[in-house]
């Protein structure tokens, strides 16, 4: 009687672990605050920290901007980071002081430390400039996720600006985050900044304004979520 009792005992237990293992393997993959070279892997950037989001950024911008021309005058940053300062030891932080392509280098690549929403920088081109932005949501409106999309902002045939922002395919799971690409492309599409800044040949600082510009429509498409999300949940 107790072989048997034993041996029902752990055909119980084997039975609930294969239960549990699917549970906690999605545990891991969505809602677990994991490093961000494995969300990567995955292709779902999960409940990233904010710092660990920060740092895996300016390593990505690194490939994006010559850091290589960077000098000793580096500071630390409003995130504890340290930004980084051109040839003439000025730490460009702003569209304003860039002047030269090595400027705009300098500029990306602080813009991706400072701004822990801002994931990449792209600004080799002289006709186009392409950025990732990471927004807050909740995959199946239950586990915090991190969803990053990437807005190119390109010279058309036309000579207009072509905005195209891009979203993964599993955003349609996430809420808090459908209107995303229409209001970043909407906002871009609309700007007399990003017009008059982005040309075929346009320059060092013309293309860090529409760096700034692409940033600014991701916040206030943020903003503007948040708020609708609020309104839903009052009116529940």
């Amino acid at each position: 009687m107790n072989h048997i009792s034993k041996t029902g005992l752990v055909s119980a237990i084997a039975a609930l672990g294969l239960i549990i293992s699917p549970i906690s393997a999605l545990a891991l993959t969505v809602g677990a605050t994991g490093s961000t070279d494995a969300a990567v892997q995955t292709g779902v950037n999960v409940g990233a920290s904010s710092n660990t989001s920060g740092t895996a950024s300016s390593s990505t911008a690194g490939s994006n901007t010559s850091a290589g021309d960077t000098a000793s005058g580096d500071v630390t940053g409003s995130l504890g980071v340290t930004l980084s300062a051109n040839a003439q030891g000025v730490v460009v932080s702003t569209p304003a002081q860039v002047s030269s392509d090595s400027d705009l280098a300098v500029y990306s690549s602080n813009v991706v430390k400072s701004n822990d929403s801002v994931r990449a920088v792209d600004t080799s081109s002289s006709d186009k400039v392409s950025v990732s932005y990471t927004h807050q949501g909740r995959f199946l409106g239950i586990f915090p996720v991190r969803v990053t999309s990437k807005t190119d902002v390109a010279v058309g045939v036309d000579g207009k600006a072509v905005v195209t922002t891009h979203m993964p395919w599993w955003n349609i799971f996430v809420t808090g985050t459908h209107t995303v690409s229409s209001d970043v492309d909407s906002s871009l599409s609309s700007s007399s900044s990003v017009a008059a800044n982005l040309s075929a040949n346009a320059s060092a600082s013309e293309r860090a304004r529409v760096v700034e510009d692409i940033i600014n429509a991701h916040a206030q498409a943020d903003a503007q979520a948040a708020a609708s999300a609020n309104s839903s949940a009052q009116n529940l």
